[in-house]
């Protein structure tokens, strides 16, 4: 095991990048993470991965839900992100080299736009990604609402599971997507050798 571990150090460390490892509780992965616990990788941004089936979730109104062009998508997240605008170039790069449809969906109120989110489509499958509410909306439903709406426009195409992944202590957002029906699945987390953990790691 320790040699691959230092294979992936020297490949890492030749881009010039602190090495970094992420696992599951899968069975399979034990004993990575055991060896990487013993060759002082610190454990960093525990998350959970859950699932909802498509017959799970409760009603929803599709009164403020819009389905934007990625442009448009793009400068609600950024003013609901702070993500400044020349960052938002190299994120629509990113957005565009996704392998399968997408939905790029927002709430808008009297205010204007306080919730977007992104929904990738792959065979019956649905993911969530950046669901943001903006802080002065949030508890009002806004994102409830976003969630449930991405999920109903997947089912149109034929989806019938969504997933997504959340902090293990985003207590708010755990208990949003629970009461809407999602379920844990598994847990995810990062290791990274101590004394390089400077920020935490974004996943998606």
């Amino acid at each position: 095991m320790l040699p691959k571990i230092r294979h992936c150090e020297d490949a890492y460390t030749r881009e010039g990048l602190p090495t970094l490892f992420q696992l599951s509780d899968v069975p399979e992965l034990r004993s990575l993470d055991r060896a990487l616990a013993d060759s002082r990788y610190k454990r960093i941004d525990p998350s959970l991965v859950l699932t909802v089936g498509r017959d799970e979730l409760p009603p929803t109104s599709g009164r403020q839900f819009e389905v934007l062009e990625i442009d448009s998508w793009l400068n609600v997240y950024c003013h609901l992100s702070g993500m400044p605008k020349t960052a938002a170039r190299l994120q629509k790069l990113v957005l565009k080299s996704i392998p399968h449809d997408a939905i790029y969906g927002a709430i808008k109120s009297s205010a204007g736009h306080v919730a977007c989110g992104l929904a990738v489509i792959d065979d019956e499958f649905i993911g969530l990604f950046d669901i943001l509410t903006h802080p002065n909306y949030r508890r009002h439903g806004h994102a409830r609402q976003l969630i449930l709406n991405l999920m109903h426009h997947g089912s149109k195409n034929g989806v019938h599971t969504g997933y997504l992944q959340v902090a293990k202590d985003n207590k708010p957002a755990l208990e949003l997507y629970k009461h809407i029906g999602y379920q844990s699945l598994y847990q995810s987390w990062y290791r990274i050798r101590q004394g390089l953990e400077t920020r935490s790691v974004e996943s998606a």
